[in-house]
């Protein structure tokens, strides 16, 4: 009688903790939808195709060139701080001995430096990258000074990826006569990918926070207003472009590999590199086409896109985005489909969109 008691009584525990894992879960997602539709909602009706013009005045207040700026930082940065983390991370977990001073003040300083505010960072890049190496108020002195703020983040998510990766893989490995080397850049890196990649994508949005923190200060009120709308639907499309792929591309992806077959006869072959060109592939193209309204607005707003030739096109739409879909998926149909559905959905509301826009250019015409 005491064994079913103490069942029960684990099944009954188990059942809770599953409900607050659930519950957890829900809010969390109720709290995501909340804030996007609180930015929609206080963001659209500020909408003018005047924010989008190439020019910056007075008048216009014009936000293209802070975000075509905005990006570019963004991506400078990222391959300026991304071969350092990974360099140093992969130093710290597979060459440093284990109690070595080194690894031990490194890590102190990676801490200390993610605690730190923004605006020290911003005062460093203003006297080194600034003054003392003379690059001037420049895109490069900005995007070095945000390849160090980034750069714990990057090295922690690393560090973490490399040390999930098994001993077994090492061993095997140096068993079949490869080098530290070697094995580092055919082994190990290829397992921790997944990781790594998950820095990366984490790092993006933090960038562009913190590039808005440092010029929100010399803002106008309907600048600070128009440019929280954009900073915020970049990244949100982005990151729901790379859950769309990671979610609901990839396990059909995967499925397709491990069940087409070709011949009784033929085994097919899969190891970590396929798995992480697969990953790669699918995530941060859904992450990039997920832009695509974004463009559609800022095309729309300068006139060279209209909502006439988007429903004119449309047919030759449908058929570029199978093609992409073909792309950035294996050639299955059930995973095609499941990335051009999206990628439809997303054209017919950057037609919506357009035509919105045009009407208000109209009627400002008019």
């Amino acid at each position: 009688m005491s064994f079913f008691k103490k069942q029960d009584s684990d099944d009954r525990l188990s059942l809770f903790l599953r409900l607050v894992v659930y519950l957890s879960a829900s809010l969390a997602g109720l709290a995501t939808v909340f804030i996007v539709g609180y930015i929609l909602l206080k963001g659209i009706p500020f909408l003018r195709p005047e924010l989008f013009s190439w020019t910056y005045n007075s008048e216009n207040v014009s936000m293209l060139p802070a975000l075509l700026n905005t990006i570019l930082m963004a991506i400078l940065a990222l391959l300026i701080a991304l071969p350092i983390g990974i360099g140093a991370s992969v130093y710290l977990t597979e060459y440093a001995k284990s109690g070595n001073p080194l690894v031990t003040v490194v890590r102190l300083a990676t801490e200390t430096l993610s605690g730190i505010p923004s605006v020290i960072y911003g005062l460093f890049g203003a006297l080194f990258f600034v003054k003392f190496l003379n690059l001037g108020l420049s895109i490069v002195a900005g995007a070095a000074t945000l390849s160090i703020m980034i750069l714990p983040l990057i090295m922690r998510t690393t560090e973490e990826a490399l040390l999930s990766v098994e001993d077994g893989y090492r061993e095997g490995s140096f068993a079949i006569g490869a080098g530290k080397l070697r094995t580092i850049f055919q082994v190990v890196l290829p397992s921790a990918l997944p990781g790594i990649f998950s820095g990366v994508v984490l790092a993006f949005p933090y960038i562009v926070w913190e590039i808005w923190k440092f010029i929100s200060p010399a803002l106008m009120p309907n600048e600070k207003k128009n440019s929280i709308f954009y900073i915020n639907a970049i990244w949100i499309l982005f990151m729901t472009g790379v859950l769309t792929g990671y979610f609901l591309i990839l396990p059909f992806a995967i499925n397709f590999g491990l069940l087409f077959k070709v011949s009784d006869n033929i085994v097919q072959l899969f190891d970590l590199s396929d798995y992480t060109t697969l990953f790669l592939q699918v995530t941060m193209g859904m992450g990039v086409v997920f832009l695509f309204p974004i463009a559609v607005y800022i095309l729309t707003s300068i006139g060279i896109l209209t909502p006439k030739f988007l429903r004119t096109y449309r047919r030759h739409a449908i058929v570029l985005i199978m093609v992409v879909a073909a792309i950035i998926t294996p050639a299955d149909v059930l995973s095609m489909m499941a990335a051009a559905l999206p990628l439809v959905l997303l054209y017919e509301i950057s037609v919506v969109m357009s035509n919105i826009i045009y009407k208000k250019m109209q009627k400002k015409s008019t």
